[in-house]
């Protein structure tokens, strides 16, 4: 398989093939992605410094695309909490930041408690076919009601009926962020 390899100005320089790889003639346009390749090829003295520089940037535009999206879904999943508040009898969120600051909690919660509860109890939710997940949800949900001021539950049924909704919100909003 040949590639032609054109510098920066479009000026042929060679053709890529395993031969010239394995002779490093042709190297340093190999150290950078092979889309980029034709662009970003200047010389060995150069050591590839635009490819560099073309990759930083593109990981910094994917970096900001990552956290953009993971604050809208902090901000849909604390609405979320808000509208099983509106839903479930016994579950109250007093404010947007409670709720924000719940959906932290409850994440976290869900990340580390709730996966050490998910592993030990694992036979069991095979056994339910995943209905006890949303046992240990509800568990998550009632120690963070403990833990955050301006969001209460009273106890474990509106808890586990508000894991459930917030199951099926949760659904709708990884299908929404998705596509996005």
């Amino acid at each position: 398989m040949k590639m032609r390899v054109t510098d920066g100005e479009g000026h042929f320089v060679g053709h890529a093939t395993p031969e010239n790889v394995a002779q490093e003639t042709l190297a340093p346009a190999f150290a950078i992605p092979l889309p980029c390749l034709t662009m970003l090829y200047r010389s060995p003295d150069d050591n590839c410094r635009r490819g560099r520089i073309l990759r930083k940037r593109a990981r910094r535009a994917t970096t900001r695309r990552t956290m953009f999206a993971l604050l809208i879904q902090w901000l849909l999943y604390a609405i979320a909490l808000m509208v099983v508040s509106r839903i479930v009898p016994g579950f109250y969120v007093e404010g947007l930041w409670p709720a924000m600051i719940a959906s932290l909690v409850i994440g976290f919660l869900n990340a580390t408690v709730g996966f050490f509860l998910k592993i030990i109890t694992f036979p069991l939710s095979i056994l339910t076919l995943g209905i006890f997940l949303l046992v240990i949800n509800g568990l998550m949900i009632l120690l963070a009601s403990s833990i955050v001021r301006g969001f209460h539950v009273r106890g474990f049924g509106a808890a586990f009926w508000g894991a459930v909704v917030l199951a099926l919100l949760g659904m709708v909003i990884r299908a929404l962020t998705k596509t996005a």
